[in-house]
């Protein structure tokens, strides 16, 4: 067995524009998982970052250059660490409760027990195995798993692949992501790839003592902190206030409720100008091959 705190890095994904969010992320991440054993690595274009108690690595992969979409910047990141594993989480993941790190260790132990194990996914929003049908029987988008506090997602779920803070093996998802993908959208035809590949990727179910806890605003559909490039202020404002943090929201702006609301139905693909279609179109025709 490798020593997995020698063996795992941690990659907090976010983007130049986002630069607002990595002092109250590293500042609650600081408390919160203080004894976080893994190098951290933040995924942005060009910036660089510090904060007087975490040590973060910032690669500048896109200086001066395109800003490439989403999992070409992961995929290029990945490709430059070493470790076998990878804890993958966002910048809006701001930690509310002090991490589990016993459980990470257990679960990354069965992963080297188990080389079919491809990920574990940690979803405070509020996933639950327990979900029905209408007729009142099970679901059918888990399995039950021998490891307590975990199901194995079905390998035709449509959800298998979530950008929710996750152990992966670092090759595993290199293998699972596309180069032209944002992160919604790997969601969606990642998870429609992710039927070919035999690796089980295991939920967490939903109890009260979950590894990786986050602010998250529960009349949006469970969102976190940033949504279509905007804060969710109602989502994050009492718990900056607690950890005695100052946010200025006047740099991404503000969203709502009902703003999000409207931004979700007039983003369906019936109010799209053409172009954006067929751009779209494009993309999935990509993403399925």
């Amino acid at each position: 067995m490798s020593n997995v705190k020698n063996n795992c890095t941690l990659v907090v994904c976010s983007c130049d524009r986002y630069e607002d969010l990595w002092f109250p992320f590293f500042e609650m991440f600081s408390i919160n998982w203080a004894n976080c054993p893994y190098p951290v690595v933040l995924n942005t274009e060009s910036k660089s970052f510090s904060h007087p108690k975490v040590s973060v690595k910032t690669q500048q992969l896109y200086i001066n250059t395109a800003t490439p979409p989403w999992a070409r910047r992961l995929i290029e990141t990945l490709k430059k660490i070493d470790t076998e594993y990878v804890f993958l989480t966002l910048d809006d993941f701001f930690i509310v409760e002090p991490v589990n790190q016993s459980k990470i260790d257990e679960c990354i132990g069965y992963m080297e027990k188990d080389r079919n194990i491809g990920a574990f996914q940690f979803e405070s929003a509020g996933y639950s195995p327990a979900r029905t049908r209408k007729s009142g029987t099970p679901g059918d988008d888990h399995n039950p798993s021998k490891i307590t506090g975990f199901f194995i997602k079905n390998h035709k779920r449509h959800w298998k692949c979530q950008v929710v803070p996750s152990i992966w093996r670092r090759k595993t998802l290199i293998k699972y992501l596309r180069p032209h993908e944002s992160a919604w959208g790997w969601e969606a035809w990642g998870s429609m790839r992710a039927r070919r590949y035999k690796e089980d990727i295991y939920g967490e179910i939903n109890t009260d003592d979950m590894v990786y806890k986050f602010a998250f605003e529960p009349r949006m559909g469970g969102a976190s902190a940033v949504v279509n490039g905007k804060w969710v202020v109602s989502a994050v404002d009492s718990v900056f206030k607690t950890y005695g943090i100052e946010v200025d929201y006047l740099g991404l702006g503000t969203t709502t409720i009902e703003a999000y609301s409207s931004a979700t139905l007039n983003g369906t693909i019936l109010k799209m100008p053409i172009p954006m279609i067929i751009k779209k179109t494009i993309g999935v025709i990509k993403s399925l091959i």
